[in-house]
Formats: structure tokens, C-alpha cells, sequence
């Protein structure tokens, strides 16, 4: 799986240019991350023409490994962009809670949110940092956490994990991280990315599997999710899952 790609449709074309933020504008690399997607919230979703066919097919899968109730299931979508994810997930569950630190993000989201009729008790987003803010949910547990196509963007992945675990249902709450896998594709694509992808090309798996380790998950997974072309690029995605044990 690593070492292949299968052949990707040839309509595929290439992601439109958007501003570049560089390092001397800004004072961290956390802070070139919120800028460059404020910057690109109100494009994103038509960023490539099979956007939503691609973040359908994740949430698809999320809702394979995981059993979610629409009467009980609370889920967390970290880093959750315009909420393209979220929405495919909303019948299945009794709410959805965006957390992102841009500020256009999450003003999308809630607009998606809106323009679907849905309430804010179904789903809705906010603004916070939970590296800053600990107590920005009111302590509030979640039976599942989702990141979708951020944790490349991550300075410090092994704290931010360290601190999703701390948001679930102790003993049964799952974090489900969907990614790119590391090839030498994605590497030569990200590498003219590193002002805003800490992790050149993505990751491996014992690179995932060490970090959820490391904050305590038991019973990890990591699943082959499906091929994209990006940029002219072939990538593939994985999808880790773990879940936080009943002493942690």
C-alpha cells in the first residue's frame, strides 16, 4: 500500500492559486496556518472539482469504524475547516461540534450549517485553541473526535493528540485522524509547502501509531482510506484510530 498508487481519474486538474503567506509576516507557525486558511475559506470547498465527492467517502468510512447513534453519539470535528466532513456525518449522529482557529473557517461552517436548517444543537462551530484553552467546551467529553487532512499542518502533533485525548468519554471515546501516507509524491509536492505543512508528505504509520501510543490510546488501527489527485499530484490517505482507556 505504501509503495503503490492506483491510477487516478484525468479529470482531475489543479488546486487554484491562492495567496501565500510567508514567514516574515507572521510570528509563528500556528499563526501562518490560521492566516492561510482564512484566506482560502471562502474557495475551499471548491478547491478541486471532487472536493465534496472526497470528503463525502471520508465521513463515509469514519461511520464504518466507529458505531454512532443519532440519539446519543457527541462528536468532535478538530480542525474542522468549512465542515465538509461534519455535514456528511450529521444524520448519523445527535451532534456535531466544530473546533478550528480560523475565523473564517468556522464562520463557513456555521453558514453550511445554516443554509442546511440545521440548529446549533446539531451542529455548529467555535473558535478555540485547546493548546491555549483548556476549558473553552466546558469540559464537555466526546464519544468520537475527527481531524480530517490537518495533521500535517501540526507543529506539535504529539501535544495536540496528548490533548484531544483529554475531550473523550474515558474507556469507550475514539480519535479518528485521516491523512496523507508519506510518498515520495506528496514529499516533493509538500516541499514547496513547508511554510504551512510541518510534516513534509505526510506520515507513515509507525510514525501515527508512536504518537497515539505515546498519549495513551489502546487498540490502534490504521486503515487505507482511498487515492486523490492534488495539484497534479497522486496521493493516498490513511485513516488511525484509537481509543482512550477507561484509567486515562
Amino acid at each position: 500500500m505504501h509503495g503503490s498508487l492506483a491510477h487516478l481519474p484525468a479529470s482531475a486538474t489543479t488546486t487554484p492559486a491562492v495567496p501565500i503567506v510567508t514567514m516574515a509576516e507572521v510570528d509563528s507557525f500556528q499563526e501562518i496556518n490560521r492566516k492561510y486558511f482564512n484566506q482560502i475559506a471562502n474557495t475551499y470547498d471548491d478547491i478541486l472539482p471532487t472536493m465534496r465527492e472526497h470528503t463525502a467517502k471520508i465521513a463515509q468510512v469514519m461511520a464504518e469504524q466507529v458505531k454512532l447513534d443519532p440519539e446519543t453519539t457527541s462528536v468532535m470535528d478538530f480542525a474542522c475547516g468549512t465542515g465538509l466532513v461534519s455535514i456528511n456525518l450529521v444524520p448519523y449522529v445527535k451532534e456535531v461540534i466544530g473546533v478550528d482557529i480560523s475565523e473564517a473557517m468556522v464562520e463557513k461552517y456555521n453558514e453550511k450549517a445554516s443554509l442546511n436548517e440545521l440548529s446549533a444543537k446539531k451542529m455548529k462551530a467555535v473558535l478555540l485553541d485547546i493548546s491555549k484553552d483548556k476549558e473553552g467546551l466546558g469540559g464537555k467529553k466526546f464519544d468520537v473526535i475527527i481531524c480530517s487532512l490537518s495533521y500535517h499542518h501540526f507543529d506539535q502533533v504529539q501535544e495536540m493528540t496528548n490533548n484531544l485525548v483529554e475531550y473523550l468519554v474515558p474507556g469507550t471515546g475514539v480519535l479518528l485522524v485521516v491523512d496523507l501516507i508519506r510518498t515520495e509524491h506528496t514529499v516533493a509536492w509538500h516541499t514547496a509547502k513547508k511554510h504551512i505543512c510541518s510534516h513534509v508528505g505526510g506520515f507513515e504509520e509507525n510514525n501515527i501509531r508512536e504518537v497515539y501510543e505515546k498519549a495513551g490510546f489502546k487498540d490502534f488501527s490504521w486503515i487505507f482510506v482511498g487515492n486523490w489527485e492534488w495539484e497534479k499530484t497522486p496521493i493516498s490517505m490513511f485513516m488511525a484510530k484509537g481509543t482512550r482507556p477507561a484509567d486515562s
